[in-house]
């Protein structure tokens, strides 16, 4: 074992540095695909979720009073063009971000410096190259999706559900003060 070792030891060398370039971009294209599709922000805005939230917390008074300024700060986010504006933005950045990164994979495969030391993996380079460029096609399409959804008309609907649950929260408030001023 030790002599595989010894004689390969160039090979596990270059094995374990294309493993951790390997896991960056793995990590780097999920992330850029999870924050493209909104998934955190759909998990945690799920109507299940912040009901499963809403009882965890209904406890004590200051809990709901935090949650009822939580939710009209997050409804005020809906009153005006800016959030739209930040989500077009953000996506923006992931898509320059993605282009960067296309832009120095295909550099590092076909450049003087880094061409003897890649020159096996030239074509998975360019191959991750692409997947980068595709991602940036992904955003674009994601940023127009952002920016012809995000109407006022649903914005307003938005508003409005956020305004029913507000209400909610407030009754649930108003009852735990009664209960804890007679008890």
């Amino acid at each position: 074992m030790r002599e595989w070792i010894a004689n390969h030891g160039v090979d596990i060398e270059l094995a374990i540095v294309l493993a951790v370039i390997f896991a960056l971009v793995f990590a780097l294209v999920v992330t850029v695909l999870f924050e493209l599709f909104d998934v955190g922000a759909k998990i945690r805005s799920s109507r299940y979720v912040r009901r499963f939230r809403d009882n965890w917390s209904k406890q004590t008074i200051t809990q709901l009073r935090k949650q009822i300024a939580e939710k009209e700060k997050y409804r005020d986010t809906f009153l005006s063009d800016k959030a739209i504006y930040l989500s077009v933005f953000r996506v923006v950045l992931a898509m320059i971000t993605c282009v960067a990164a296309g832009w120095s994979l295909l550099i590092m495969g076909h450049s003087w410096p880094f061409r003897a030391f890649f020159a096996e993996q030239a074509s998975l380079l360019d191959f991750w190259a692409l997947l980068f460029f595709v991602l940036t096609v992904i955003g674009g399409i994601q940023g127009v999706r952002i920016a012809q959804l995000d109407t006022k008309a649903k914005a307003d609907v938005i508003v409005e559900k956020l305004n029913v649950e507000i209400r909610f929260l407030e009754e649930q408030l108003g009852k735990l003060s009664n209960q804890q001023s007679k008890g």
